[in-house]
């Protein structure tokens, strides 16, 4: 088991957005992940190809919750057959709300096949809510 990395385009907005946090791994112009080099933050905005770390997917949700009182659930759908007395995923979706504010459900179509597709469409659409 690993932590995934956000996606390019998620991290890409997460830098807009004021995500600043120093990571091992940080995209790049060409899209590609590489471990990213430096510590100073002069060579981090002298960097003309970097586009901004690579967050894990979890790292990503503590800072929306910790710095903009955003929380992402995700949560499955399953299908239950009473006569075989089982049960089956059917797919992922999510929420995403604040203290007091349920701001969108969303379903990809039939859902999403993995917990990590959801969480980084959720991520994507939480960053959007930040002005």
């Amino acid at each position: 088991m690993r932590d995934e990395l956000v996606s390019f385009g998620t991290a890409r907005l997460a830098k807009e957005k004021g995500f600043n946090i120093p990571q091992v791994k940080g995209y790049y112009t060409h899209g590609d992940i590489q471990l990213v080099l430096w510590v100073d933050s002069e060579d981090y905005n002298n960097q003309k190809d970097f586009l901004g770390y690579a967050p894990t997917q979890s790292l990503l949700a503590k800072w929306f919750r910790e710095v903009h009182d955003i929380e992402i659930h995700i949560s499955c759908v399953t299908q239950h057959n009473e006569v075989k007395k089982t049960c089956k995923l059917v797919h992922y979706q999510y929420f995403v709300k604040s203290k007091s504010q349920y701001y969108f459900i969303r379903i990809e179509n039939e859902g999403f096949k993995t917990y990590e597709l959801a969480l980084d469409d959720a991520l994507l659409e939480s960053l959007k809510l930040i002005k």
